[in-house]
């Protein structure tokens, strides 16, 4: 499909480091792939929803957080270094009771919207919400293979959306 090809990558060209957070800008990225969607024939009667399940989309909000993820297991994996103007504040944990032993903590930060909304907080929920099957995943591949089934599973998504 051309939408997936030519216009999707440019939607989520950087989204990990630019990641919208205000309604207004989320809605006109989405805006953007609901029109694509019903430009293709047949496919205008059908709702949003059921277009992306019949062509195997995903929303972009579903896609920021998959992109998120991924992104935190290369940091994590040091796949990807960073030079981090605060350290990352991992627990690393060997004797984990519930879930993984590299859950990360939030930076409380008041009255500062895009600092709130910074990759490293944004993505604490979800990070700790894995389970630790997926994050010892030998590599990126199989990292997305797991978190794909998780999201289809509606695992993950039913704590943010």
């Amino acid at each position: 499909m051309m939408y997936t090809s030519l216009v999707r990558p440019h939607l989520e060209y950087a989204i990990v480091a630019w990641s919208p957070y205000l309604k207004k800008d989320i809605k006109i990225l989405e805006d953007v792939q609901r029109r694509a969607t019903k430009c293709i024939n047949g496919f205008n009667e059908f709702s949003y929803e059921g277009r992306l399940r019949l062509l195997n989309l995903t929303n972009l909000s579903t896609r920021r957080i998959r992109g998120d993820l991924i992104q935190m297991f290369k940091v994590v994996k040091n796949i990807d270094q960073i030079n981090w103007h605060a350290p990352l504040r991992l627990n690393i944990n060997n004797y984990p009771t519930r879930g993984h032993s590299f859950k990360l903590n939030r930076e409380i930060v008041k009255n500062c919207a895009p600092r709130f909304n910074y990759f490293t907080n944004r993505v604490v929920n979800s990070w700790n919400k894995l389970n630790a099957n997926s994050i010892e995943a030998p590599s990126v591949n199989s990292f997305k293979a797991k978190i794909d089934i998780l999201f289809n599973q509606d695992y993950i998504l039913s704590f943010y959306l």
